[in-house]
């Protein structure tokens, strides 16, 4: 028996040498050393940027084609219509400054309002240079979508039958032209995003993001959460007067361009509405801070834009709204 026992532990130790010393001669890969990837040359680089380009054309192109399908559903488009309402959404989608984005901490008006945020006294006419220069920059570069989007709509419109047109109407009246953004065309706020948080909610979370960059004091952390529940979430785009005098033209046996410039003219004007109301809030806040947290804040404006005062410190945001433009 003690002679058995003896043979079986050499046994175990002869097996167990055996692994170890495989398991020594296999590489590791977790020990493995990585090996450095190769720089690319200029043409290799040039490449591979064609290639993102060409992937996010695709994604918008599918992205046009689902939304002018989801359209054409509502209308029962022909053909020939099916490719004008792609055109009117590729149009509507186009580039320039959306509602949601503001001028950058490197413009010029910009770092004169963070200058004015920074000193004792601040009042309306700060921002009211601030909007002018923002407003000149936003609508010169949404001249061509504009322009584009009202040539497109003309241009469906003139081949759309009486009942089409119709269709048509109801989808602006229920939402203007924010449809050609929406992912539900016609639904009831088409283009919303799901569980939005209320106003209570909303303001204690851009509160609580300010306050951690500025560090406030516990009453002041009260009152920005105050300040900010006043402030206005309506971007202007859901204007009930600019869609239902665009949808009364589209219901017509004509459609004039100047009804469709008329349509944006109207939702800025209620844009510009919201963002003297909520500026008044921002002067306001202004006064809670002391001068250290003025000069904090400031040096984040120009840093990342006026989105900054809501506690944003990435993408620039406007002033005038929050949450998600459609429009």
């Amino acid at each position: 028996m003690r002679a058995w026992i003896v043979r079986r532990i050499s046994t175990t130790k002869l097996v167990t040498g055996t692994l170890a010393v495989g398991l020594l001669g296999l590489p590791s890969a977790g020990c493995s050393k990585k090996s450095k990837p190769a720089k690319m040359s200029e043409e290799e680089r040039e490449q591979s940027e064609r290639r993102r380009e060409g992937a996010g054309k695709k994604v918008r192109k599918e992205r046009v084609d689902r939304m002018a399908a989801s359209v054409c559903d509502k209308l029962e488009c022909s053909d020939d219509q099916r490719t004008k309402v792609g055109a009117l959404v590729a149009a509507y989608r186009s580039g320039g400054m959306r509602p949601q984005h503001g001028l950058g901490g490197d413009h010029a008006a910009t770092k004169a309002l963070a200058e004015a945020f920074r000193g004792d006294a601040l009042d309306a006419a700060a921002f009211s240079t601030f909007r002018e220069a923002e407003h000149e920059a936003r609508n010169k570069s949404q001249l061509k979508r504009r322009n584009g989007t009202a040539e497109a709509l003309v241009e469906l419109h003139a081949s759309l039958s009486a009942d089409q047109r119709t269709k048509l109407s109801a989808l602006v009246s229920a939402d203007g032209l924010g449809f050609l953004r929406a992912g539900r065309p016609g639904g009831p706020r088409a283009g919303a995003r799901r569980h939005q948080p209320d106003a209570a909610q909303r303001a204690e979370r851009m509160a609580t993001r300010l306050c951690k960059q500025v560090t406030c004091g516990d009453q002041q952390s009260d009152t920005v959460v105050d300040l900010f529940t006043k402030l206005s979430t309506d971007r202007g785009e859901d204007n009930p007067a600019a869609n239902t005098a665009l949808a009364t033209a589209l219901a017509g046996d004509k459609l004039d361009a100047g009804a469709v410039d008329t349509y944006f003219d109207t939702r800025d004007d209620g844009r510009t509405s919201v963002e003297a109301a909520n500026d008044a809030v921002w002067v306001e806040l202004h006064g809670v801070l002391d001068s250290g947290q003025r000069s904090k804040l400031a040096d984040q404006l120009e840093e990342h834009g006026v989105g900054a005062l809501m506690g944003h410190s990435g993408r620039t945001r406007r002033l005038g709204g929050l949450g998600r433009s459609r429009g």
